[in-house]
């Protein structure tokens, strides 16, 4: 393996990241990286040594230039970067080179209302422009239409557990062409799809406890992307790096 990012202790310093959760991947290759112990997002250029601090940075905290517990990135088609904060219940967007985020989901404190965001972890953008975000307190992924005050739950949202129209901790989702939501549910150890409007998901990957058998089982997955077409991949493994 080789290290893209990091990998020099964790810390603050700009060669160093601490607590390393989301990531994604820009049109150049440089690698963003959303940093729970340093409350910030960093890009990382190919081969870079260092990393540039492109969102929050600046103390943990609730104002428009601040971030609290960064979980989840997405870059969307106008280069603009969403954050899912979990200390704050909210999703800001980021416009390029802007010292301030706006809130496009959540915000108005944690809560399990449907204008509220409970610890989210996972964010997407479908190809309509909304914004899906897995809410890992909430047990549910819920989706946002621009200028929304509230979201639509799309997934879960019937308390956590394994039957097939729940959700248990999800902090990923994902969504492909066809508008299937693919949610990671680091509580139950599995990957579900939901087609649209369906009322309950489909198992992917995992779903049969925690382990290490790679037939059957994930270890705490938190991430989750689509390739060009089913199947979804997911991401079980979280250090410094």
């Amino acid at each position: 393996a080789e290290i893209v990012a990091g990998g020099r202790g964790r810390g603050p310093n700009p060669w160093q990241l601490s607590e390393p959760y989301g990531i994604t991947v820009d049109a150049h290759g440089a690698l963003y990286v959303a940093e729970v112990g340093n409350d910030r997002v960093t890009r990382w250029a190919p081969g870079a040594e260092v990393g540039e601090v492109v969102v929050g940075g600046r103390g943990r905290g609730s104002e428009p230039w601040q971030l609290d517990t960064p979980s989840g990135l997405f870059l969307d088609q106008h280069g603009a970067l969403l954050v899912a904060e979990a200390g704050n219940g909210r999703v800001t967007r980021w416009l390029p080179g802007a010292p301030r985020g706006e809130v496009v989901a959540g915000g108005r404190g944690t809560g399990d209302e449907l204008w509220q965001l409970g610890k989210p972890c996972g964010v997407c953008v479908d190809a309509e422009g909304r914004v899906l975000v897995a809410e890992m307190e909430n047990d549910r992924v819920t989706r946002w239409a621009p200028g929304a005050e509230e979201g639509v739950v799309v997934a879960g949202g019937h308390g956590p557990g394994e039957e097939s129209w729940q959700l248990d901790e999800p902090v990923g989702v994902a969504v492909d062409a066809s508008g299937a939501v693919f949610v990671v549910e680091t509580g139950r150890h599995r990957v579900t799809r939901w087609l649209p409007g369906a009322d309950r998901g489909e198992t992917v990957a995992g779903g049969h406890g925690r382990g290490a058998d790679l037939t059957s089982q994930l270890g705490s997955p938190f991430g989750v992307f689509v390739v060009a077409a089913p199947p979804a991949a997911a991401r079980t493994n979280r250090r410094n790096r």
